[in-house]
Formats: structure tokens, C-alpha cells, sequence
């Protein structure tokens, strides 16, 4: 269980081949818990915005396109 070891952020990759990122996230943010969890929601995916932060649902906290290098994941968590 995630959120048994209480992070305090979770990067999640999107783009993951069979869809699993975005089963992560959806349920993530189904779980009452799971509101309050900073995501940086990654992905090659130029809809990126569209399929996540148009997404009530998802209200991840921040994302970046892959690849990123360390200053843009600093610049999304600072």
C-alpha cells in the first residue's frame, strides 16, 4: 500500500506501456488519503495536459515531459 509508507511525493510516470500509471493515479486520488499527495505526473505524451490536469479527478501537482533533466523537476517541486 502506498500510502502505508506515507511519501511525500510520488513521480509517476505515465507513459507506462499497459496504462498502469494512470490506474495508479486514478486510484491514488480515489482514496481519501491519496488527495493529499503531491504527484509530478511525467509522460512523452503531448496530451499530457489534456489527460491529466483538465482532469478533476486526477489533480496531479505538477507535470514535466519526458525526457526532463533535474532543473525542470526543481523548478516543479520549488
Amino acid at each position: 500500500d502506498l500510502l502505508a509508507i506515507a511519501p511525500d511525493l510520488l513521480i509517476l510516470d505515465l507513459g507506462c506501456a499497459d496504462g498502469a500509471g494512470f490506474v495508479l493515479l486514478h486510484a491514488l486520488r480515489s482514496h481519501p488519503d491519496g488527495t493529499r499527495l503531491p504527484v509530478v505526473a511525467c509522460s512523452t505524451a503531448d496530451d499530457l495536459r489534456t489527460r491529466v490536469f483538465d482532469d478533476p479527478r486526477l489533480a496531479s501537482a505538477a507535470g514535466l515531459g519526458k525526457p526532463f533533466g533535474m532543473d525542470a523537476l526543481a523548478g516543479v517541486l520549488f
